[in-house]
């Protein structure tokens, strides 16, 4: 048994030193805050053994493995493999991001030789993010290129490493790293007129547009919405699926965070799409397709094809850049800026706007428009209710 004598102990994470004078040494011992074991470093002077201890603290809490060789660029595939269970869109999002981001950036040193995962450290993180800023990217980008990374480091612990290096990036870069959503675009009363009237008169588009503003629903959604989704008693259209674009063929899936909802509709839109398949039935016939129950709501009139996401952005974003709806965007390399038109996701902004401008509930719209946390509705629109305190007050008195 050691002669415990002249004990110092350090309450700020240093560890425990003791002198075991029968042996004519000291003792630092320093708990593993991710496993609970205790590790212990021997030492003839005080100091050597202080120094000893806390540099093994560091390299626990760095994530530090001496002895794993695990590179990060095949960390990376098998992370991409391991999500293969997942729904379509999002394996293929993992897929695309660490593909063409991640394992380029990450996959190897300087030197040019392959990275080791244990070698990976928060400033390599924080400088691939700053250069990626440094070459025009969007700072959209940039945080799902590090929620990617993130979320596939925890799975190498405690296996690989012992801590999240990405974890350290948040802390040191903050808001700096997430995406300040500043080119959110809602448009006026003018706007929704003009964009609606030149729509009907000039594209196909019309349909889903009117109803992209009526529902706040996602893009995806509108195209794989089917006239069995329209409640026609109650009013409701429920939102079970959303399509997307992979591998040159278009895909149904679960909504985004996989929330199934129903949202009213107001008779003048039940009237509408009353007419509006009354006249794709019409179409049918002359061209050769069926409208059945199961048919998507949004086809090409012509032919009867479901239309696809990317046809219903680009011919918006045409549509609004001709009659001058748009918005500014700058390029950061030449400092120039530019006129763009805008895409469907600025008509449920819009929504969003609307309705909270009528006093709508944030409860009630986080429900409408499918978020899966109310924090995130209060993030997006949290700012165009800066009198809502006060008109929830007014009127109101203290009862004397």
């Amino acid at each position: 048994m050691a002669d415990e004598k002249d004990v110092k102990r350090r309450l700020n994470g240093e560890g425990t030193f003791y002198e075991d004078k029968a042996r004519g040494r000291w003792i630092g011992q320093v708990t593993n805050p991710f496993n609970g074991k205790r590790i212990s470093v021997y030492g003839k002077k005080l100091g050597d053994v202080q120094k000893a201890t806390k540099k093994k603290l560091r390299e626990i809490e760095d994530g530090l493995n001496p002895h794993d060789k695990t590179l990060v660029k095949n960390f990376l595939a098998d992370f991409v493999k391991s999500q293969r269970l997942n729904k379509p869109a999002t394996y293929d999002t993992y897929k695309s991001f660490v593909t063409t981001h991640l394992i380029p950036r990450f996959g190897t040193n300087k030197n040019g030789s392959p990275m080791k995962l244990k070698d990976l450290t928060a400033d390599i993180i924080q400088a691939e993010w700053d250069n990626m800023a440094d070459e025009g990217h969007k700072k959209s980008l940039i945080e799902h290129c590090h929620i990617t990374l993130s979320t596939a480091l925890n799975t190498a612990i405690p296996f690989h490493i012992h801590r999240n290096p990405c974890l350290e990036v948040r802390k040191k870069m903050g808001s700096r790293l997430k995406a300040v959503r500043k080119d959110i675009r809602f448009l006026n009363n003018d706007e929704i007129k003009l964009l609606l009237t030149e729509a009907k008169e000039r594209t196909e588009y019309y349909p889903i547009m009117r109803m992209n503003l009526v529902t706040a629903m996602r893009r995806g959604e509108l195209c794989a919405v089917t006239w069995r989704d329209i409640d026609w008693d109650k009013g409701m259209v429920t939102v079970s699926k959303s399509a997307y674009y992979t591998n040159g063929r278009t895909k149904i899936d679960l909504p985004k965070n996989g929330l199934i909802r129903s949202i009213h509709l107001e008779p003048d839109t039940l009237e509408f799409l009353e007419d509006y398949r009354y006249t794709l039935e019409g179409n049918g016939l002359l061209y050769g397709y069926k409208v059945k129950l199961d048919s998507h709501i949004f086809l090409n009139p012509l032919t009867g094809t479901n239309m696809l996401t990317s046809s219903y952005t680009k011919g918006m974003s045409r549509l609004t850049k001709a009659i001058g709806i748009t918005k500014t965007v700058e390029n950061k390399k030449n400092g120039n800026s530019k006129k763009i038109g805008i895409a469907p996701h600025s008509l449920r902004h819009t929504f969003a706007s609307l309705h909270l401008a009528n006093n709508m509930p944030m409860i009630v719209l986080k429900e409408i428009m499918g978020h899966a946390d109310i924090r995130t509705t209060v993030a997006y629109y949290g700012h165009l209710m800066p009198n809502a305190q006060k008109g929830a007050l007014a009127g109101w008195k203290l009862p004397l």
